[in-house]
């Protein structure tokens, strides 16, 4: 093997690792060490073949050696593969070169162990793992399982030979397995780590690879087009290309028996085929490491979408209904620590159920659609599942039939395909209560994580003043989503929560991410976090109510505005009480700067000079952090020119109110908010108050009459609305927000 090709190739995909558009992630690398070490990874693409010595390279910080198909050692790539270290499958002795770079822990290998590429990703027959490809219908090889164990086994019997003196037989085998003595062995014992590589999204069509190769070539061997347009398309386009290391499998843990019972059963010392118990142990390796292999891959959108489709008893299937079962098959996978997800996962899921723009999840109806497999009609969709079930040909199918292949990769996972099953087949009435009840569980087990593992015994709150909270009315068909403010907790508007509740409305009290625990839990968290866990309250009030109105507290004022504005039109309502759009603290307003500070510093490793945070004197200690880390108010600086850009989107009746002698937020951000709204159907209070915090406390009687009397009148403007043309008067209430054409622009309240 030449190290300095190993190293020119290395530094080439390393220039192609920044051209490329795909993105590389990797993680379990607390899984790599320097042990003599056997990766088995799946196989999807010919280009894997180069990529993962280079990724193990980058990581690892060592050279891998790899087997190929003996067809592409011809001319110039044969050479190139053999400097490389590559060995054909074909070669003489390639089993005993393995297991003697293994014992000796001179070369680390690669091993595809399912063959080939499985293009079909078809991994499961009657509820086993069974592979089907041109060369191989049946259980997954035990080659790599076999090589691994005999590395253990052989490097025992030479040290046993060579504690008893028999150095012919020690010199023997040495020889035999390209071993150079007993000095060369390696100390640390074989580890065989499972690899996973998941591609994400998976889309077929012309790439400029593809087109250049017609070009010059005419046309091209069916398989070669194939594979130049998958493989063109995942490496050349904004692919997600997500390895994960798996735990090492201690090959030493199984061989302790085979040479226990070796020791006393002379014909199983051998190390041919018809060792009954060699053959046993591998089975075991490999059913370890295949589930390992297969249940490690990072599940996304597109997985839960094609195996509902799949699963669909319907032909006909309405998008609602498919966003929910999608959503709550996502929650419960969120929940659950054993998966793996696709990073954008969770925000798709939260974008699904807000009906805000979900642009991967209406990329994978396109992609049914092109493939005529569903068409679109109004509301719903119509599936033709003759075509979705259709067994191409084997070099085909990923061309003709990506959602069979993305689904396929979802069937190892044989819990998750069974919920995705009982979800999309669900009564839709039923879906909703359940996809309200997933959100509320979700939320409650992200507080109770976050409080763990932040906990403060000196600084910390209860958790009672940091959980989300529910109210329910259950003859009401309005809801209220109401937030906190920032470095605050949901315990600080339950006062108002309870007052709107008493007027008979649902209100949930959501708890932005990164509150309620301590303060550095803040210093770990974007604006966006805290627009997802309030979209996240507005999906759960959503299934529960058929009126939804938004509302919160100073950053929670704005990440409502901000929410309505993403939302649109399914809003009914929006109130912002005390929103910022600028602060007068002077601690805030450099916040950026001492942000970009500390980011410069920590480059150059200096922490002296950081500063992390700034001492609060808040008007609530008992809701609010005693410190405000510099990092949190950063984003929050970014929230509020995010929100400023979205108002004018916001169509929703708007009430801004706002304290007229606030020492925390200047009180003409009130005016720019309430401007830059685009309802025409906006009113702007000023209450008379010389405090920040006006949701708590005494003199809040006449704020809360307010909201009241808003979300009624939104509530009434709702029903008229969606009530059918035959319907008669629905009772207004006594009291009706007047509208902000009515009204003058600012109006205190005494």
């Amino acid at each position: 093997m030449a190290n300095a090709t190993f190293h020119t190739t290395a530094l080439t995909l390393r220039a192609l690792d920044r051209l490329l558009k795909s993105n590389f992630r990797a993680d379990g690398l607390e899984n790599l060490s320097e042990r003599p070490t056997m990766y088995v990874i799946n196989h999807f693409t010919r280009a894997e073949t180069f990529i993962m010595p280079y990724i193990i390279w980058k990581y690892a910080g060592h050279y891998c050696r790899s087997l190929a198909d003996a067809k592409l050692f011809k001319g110039p790539l044969a050479n190139y593969f053999h400097q490389m270290g590559v060995v054909s499958t074909k070669q003489k002795d390639r089993d005993k070169l393995i297991i003697g770079n293994l014992m000796s822990g001179r070369h680390n290998w690669v091993i595809y162990p399912e063959g080939a590429m499985v293009k079909t990703k078809k991994l499961i027959t009657k509820g086993k793992v069974r592979l089907t490809t041109p060369g191989h219908v049946g259980p997954p090889h035990r080659g790599a399982a076999v090589l691994a164990l005999k590395s253990e086994i052989c490097k025992r019997q030479i040290l046993q030979l060579h504690e008893r003196g028999d150095d012919e037989a020690v010199e023997a085998l040495c020889r035999e397995y390209f071993i150079d003595g007993v000095d060369d062995l390696s100390a640390t014992g074989t580890v065989l780590v499972p690899v996973t590589i998941s591609y994400y999204p998976l889309r077929p069509g012309q790439n400029f690879v593809k087109r250049i190769c017609q070009t010059y070539f005419g046309e091209l061997p069916p398989r070669l087009e194939e594979e130049l347009e998958i493989e063109g398309n995942l490496f050349l386009r904004d692919t997600d290309i997500d390895i994960n290391f798996g735990k090492p499998l201690e090959i030493g843990d199984y061989v302790r028996r085979y040479m226990l019972a070796s020791k006393f059963i002379p014909v199983l010392r051998s190390l041919d085929r018809s060792n009954l118990l060699l053959r046993a142990q591998s089975r075991k390796i490999t059913e370890s490491f295949m589930t390992s292999m297969y249940s490690n891959a990072a599940i996304n959108i597109d997985h839960l979408v094609c195996t509902a489709l799949q699963k669909s008893t319907s032909h006909r299937l309405s998008l609602d209904h498919l966003r929910r079962a999608v959503c709550l098959a996502g929650f419960k996978l969120r929940n659950d620590p054993k998966y793996r997800m696709h990073p954008t996962l969770d925000l798709e899921l939260v974008r699904l159920l807000t009906y805000s723009e979900s642009a991967v999840f209406e990329d994978i109806l396109a992609l049914g659609e092109r493939m005529e497999i569903l068409k679109r009609d109004g509301d719903e969709i119509v599936i033709d599942h003759q075509k979705l079930r259709l067994n191409h040909m084997f070099h085909s199918v990923r061309v003709k039939n990506p959602m069979s292949v993305i689904g396929n990769e979802l069937e190892p996972f044989v819990d998750v395909v069974a919920d995705v099953d009982k979800l999309i087949n669900t009564d839709p009435a039923a879906l909703r209560q359940a996809t309200a009840d997933a959100v509320l569980v979700t939320d409650k087990n992200d507080f109770e994580q976050q409080y763990r593992r932040y906990f403060d015994p000196k600084i910390s709150h209860s958790m009672e003043v940091g959980e989300p909270f529910l109210l329910r009315a259950p003859d009401s068909r309005t809801g209220v989503v109401l937030a906190h403010g920032y470095s605050a907790a949901p315990a600080e508007v339950r006062q108002l929560a309870e007052h709107l509740h008493g007027q008979g409305h649902n209100v949930y009290a959501v708890r932005l991410w990164g509150h309620g625990t301590a303060p550095h839990n803040l210093a770990e968290i974007n604006w966006q976090d805290w627009l997802h866990t309030y979209l996240r309250g507005y999906a759960c009030l959503r299934d529960i109510c058929d009126h939804v109105v938004l509302g919160g507290f100073s950053t929670g004022g704005l990440i409502a505005l901000l929410a309505a504005a993403e939302i649109g039109q399914p809003v009914d309502g929006i109130f912002s009480i005390c929103a910022p759009s600028r602060l007068k603290d002077i601690r805030a307003a450099i916040a950026p700067a001492m942000h970009w500070w500390n980011d410069l510093l920590d480059k150059f490793n200096i922490s002296k000079a950081q500063v992390e945070y700034v001492e609060s004197a808040a008007e609530n200690p008992h809701t609010n952090y005693c410190h405000i880390y510099v990092a949190g108010l950063a984003q929050l600086d970014k929230l509020m020119k995010e929100a400023m850009r979205a108002l004018p989107r916001l169509q929703a009746p708007a009430l801004i109110m706002h304290s007229s002698d606030d020492p925390t937020v200047d009180s003409r951000a009130a005016d720019r908010i309430y401007r830059a709204i685009g309802s025409e159907d906006k009113e702007f209070e000023l209450v008379t108050a010389d405090r920040h915090v006006i949701v708590n406390g005494e003199g809040c009687d006449d704020l809360y009459r307010h909201i009241a009397d808003f979300v009624g009148a939104c509530s009434v403007q709702a029903e008229k609305e969606s009530a059918p043309a035959t319907a008669g008067p629905v009772q207004e209430p006594d009291t009706i927000v007047t509208q902000a054409a009515s009204v003058p622009h600012e109006q205190a309240i005494g």
